[in-house]
C-alpha cells in the first residue's frame, strides 16, 4: 500500500470511529534559524488492543503570512521513516516532518500548521487517527552571542601565537 502525502490550505475531517491513537510532539513550537532545517519529531502511540495502520498524513496551514509561509518548507518529509502499522500498545518515536526555513523568511515570525494522521484497522482505511498543531518561529543567531564567540576565538588565537 502506497502512502500519500498532501499539503492543503484548509482541511477538516472527522472519522466515524474515535481511535485511541496519540501523536505527541517532542517539541511542538520549535524556533528554526533562517537557512536551517529542523526535524519535527513525535511519539506515535497506539493505545488500541489491535494493530492500527498509518496510511497517510496531511499538513494543514492554520495561520500564516502568505509571503512568509512560502519561505518555510514543512512538507520536505512526512512519516518517511515511520512504520506502516503499529501493533497493539506499540509506540514509535521519530521524525514526522522536516522544516526548512529559507533565506529571506521574516525573523521572529510564527506560522502554525496542523499534522493529521490517517489510517485504521485496514491498510486502506482513511479514518483520522490524530491531529496536532505545531508552530514554527523563525530566528537568526543573536548578534551578541556571535560577537562573544568571535571575541573568545580571537583571544584563543592570540594566546596560541604568544605561546608559540
Amino acid at each position: 500500500m502506497k502512502r500519500t502525502f498532501t499539503f492543503l490550505a484548509l482541511s477538516a475531517s472527522v472519522g466515524a470511529f474515535a481511535f485511541q491513537f496519540e501523536m505527541q510532539y517532542l517539541e511542538a513550537s520549535p524556533t528554526v534559524l533562517v537557512g536551517e532545517t529542523y526535524s519535527l519529531r513525535a511519539n506515535l502511540v497506539n493505545l488500541e488492543p489491535f494493530t492500527v495502520y498509518l496510511n497517510s498524513a496531511t499538513l494543514t496551514t492554520i495561520f500564516f503570512d502568505a509571503d512568509d509561509w512560502q519561505k518555510i518548507n514543512v512538507i520536505d518529509t512526512v512519516l518517511d521513516n515511520a512504520p506502516f502499522a503499529l501493533r497493539a500498545n506499540e509506540t514509535w518515536t521519530g521524525e514526522v516532518a522536516r522544516i526548512t526555513v529559507e533565506e529571506g523568511a521574516k525573523v521572529g515570525h510564527a506560522s502554525t500548521a496542523s499534522l493529521t494522521l490517517f489510517g485504521g484497522v485496514l491498510d486502506s482505511d482513511t479514518e483520522v487517527l490524530d491531529h496536532q498543531n505545531f508552530t514554527v518561529t523563525t530566528a537568526v543567531p543573536e548578534p551578541a552571542s556571535l560577537a562573544i564567540l568571535g571575541l573568545g576565538l580571537g583571544i584563543l588565537t592570540r594566546r596560541r601565537q604568544r605561546i608559540g
